[in-house]
């Protein structure tokens, strides 16, 4: 005589059957479309921010700039930088090193932008000066002036940075700054070579991510600053350790991609 237990088991044994076939008809089907629907979005965004970035090539004014992010207005989301990241590097696999130079120059540019915009309000006065100076360096560099624009932007960071007040600022405002002032320090070794520039970036952004919470929207573009920092240390100097964090900071990256049908407008 069958027991209870094994009966109970070649029942469910049984029901089993129709459930994995609706899950293999239904399911798996409707999770592959989520993927092209998802992977499509992306391409969509990817066209929409490249024909953003083509005009912004072409302005020559501040009123031609602002007229652009008028119209593209995505292109200063900060989503859309972590996808500029993605793109920028894709476009190294596909040996297209003009086309990666021409997105990569302006997103450094649009960076620049965005970090300007949010929050100037908040600045406290005894900053503001310099932070505006440290940020029309920046273009000016962006637009050709040379490396004496990124040296003027690294005094002017530095101003702040060695402030009595800085310690005592705001968390939010000290963590822009720290990033922003990383920026510009891998951006001059880029230009000279000098690794104590790289150094004192990597370290910026280590404070900085140790203070991040985990939803920040800033999360993914900081992330993604430290990890091309990590990697050029390691082009420079041959530590594995540092090649092994880049690719760690990188990988967190493309988890927030998730998020870039929130880009759609």
């Amino acid at each position: 005589m069958i027991s209870l237990n094994k009966l109970l088991r070649l029942i469910g044994g049984v029901l089993s059957l129709p459930f994995l076939v609706l899950i293999l008809l239904i399911v798996k089907p409707i999770i592959f479309l989520m993927r092209r629907r998802k992977a499509a979005n992306s391409k969509r965004l990817v066209k929409r921010l490249l024909l953003g970035l083509e005009a912004l090539g072409r302005a020559t004014t501040p009123q031609e700039v602002e007229a652009v992010l008028q119209r593209h207005p995505q292109l200063l989301y900060d989503q859309a930088d972590t996808l500029l990241v993605g793109f920028v590097d894709k476009l190294k696999r596909q040996d297209k090193p003009d086309f990666a130079q021409f997105v990569q120059r302006n997103r450094e540019l649009l960076q620049s932008i965005r970090q300007t915009v949010a929050g100037e309000n908040n600045i406290p006065a005894i900053f503001k000066a310099d932070i505006k100076q440290a940020n029309a360096a920046e273009v000016s560099y962006q637009q050709g002036a040379g490396v004496q624009a990124l040296d003027e932007a690294v005094l002017a960071w530095e101003r702040i940075l060695s402030h009595p007040e800085f310690a005592t600022a705001d968390e939010e405002l000290r963590l822009a700054v720290l990033n922003d002032s990383a920026s510009i320090y891998l951006r001059r070794y880029k230009v000279t070579g000098v690794l104590e520039d790289l150094n004192r970036a990597l370290s910026s952004w280590e404070i900085v991510l140790a203070k991040m919470p985990e939803n920040s929207p800033d999360l993914p573009s900081r992330l993604s600053n430290f990890g091309i920092g990590l990697r050029a240390r390691y082009a420079h100097t041959g530590d594995v350790k540092d090649l092994k964090r880049s690719m760690k900071a990188l990988q967190k990256v493309v988890k927030y991609d998730t998020s870039a049908s929130m880009l759609l407008v």
